[in-house]
């Protein structure tokens, strides 16, 4: 469903146990496919629903990731805190999930004079806390390396993109890699290799690796 152009989908149980796939398409987009579409519903506010329920998130030590019409709340006594504001709108990456996070935690004391490669980003958070923290500049072109690579992406495609993601990594750089579930560390291990972990963050089932 993501493949034929589905910005979401969710998964439920229908009648006598069935899977029932729900996702923001025409159901023209499945034409040629196995899947049948068994209703059209169209809900103009789903995109923007989870604006009400949207916070401020404290990262590490000193960032702060909020949208822009969230309150910020009490800072932290005795820190200098570092916002990111954003406006995401539909787009995947506002701070609330736990990969996005232990990423920003990960980033913060790296980010300070590097250049970054944020690879596989929806709102660019990640990319956008490593400008705040002082990162040299915002990358146009992928080709070079880059001293501090972000990489906050699912487990098989962190295997696919592990050469590359290595190859862009500039001597003595650093690699963070979210997006994984504890069970799944060694596969991503693997597929970094020759890079060695550093450090690893948890949150929940979710783990980011620091790796040099």
């Amino acid at each position: 469903l993501f493949g034929l152009g589905a910005s979401a989908v969710s998964e439920r149980t229908g009648r006598d146990g069935e899977v029932v796939l729900v996702a923001d398409l025409d159901p023209a987009a499945l034409d040629g496919t196995s899947l049948r579409a068994r209703e059209l519903q169209d809900d103009p506010t789903w995109a923007t629903a989870w604006h009400d329920s949207a916070q401020a998130w404290r990262c590490g030590d000193r960032l702060v990731v909020r949208p822009v019409w969230v309150d910020p709340g009490p800072a932290r006594p005795g820190v200098e805190e570092v916002e990111v504001l954003l406006d995401p709108d539909a787009a995947f990456g506002s701070g609330s999930h736990p990969t996005t996070r232990l990423c920003l935690a990960a980033l913060e004391p790296l980010a300070p004079g590097t250049t970054v490669l944020d690879v596989g980003c929806g709102t660019g958070v990640l990319g956008a806390a490593a400008l705040v923290l002082g990162s040299t500049s915002l990358v146009a072109e992928v080709p070079g390396s880059f001293d501090l690579v972000l990489a906050n992406l699912l487990v098989p495609i962190i295997e696919e993109l592990g050469p590359a993601l290595v190859a862009h990594l500039a001597p003595g750089g650093v690699l963070v890699a979210s997006g994984l579930l504890a069970s799944q560390v060694d596969r991503a291990v693997a597929a970094l290799s020759p890079l060695r972990v550093d450090a690893v963050l948890r949150e929940e089932d979710w783990v980011a690796l620091t790796l040099r």
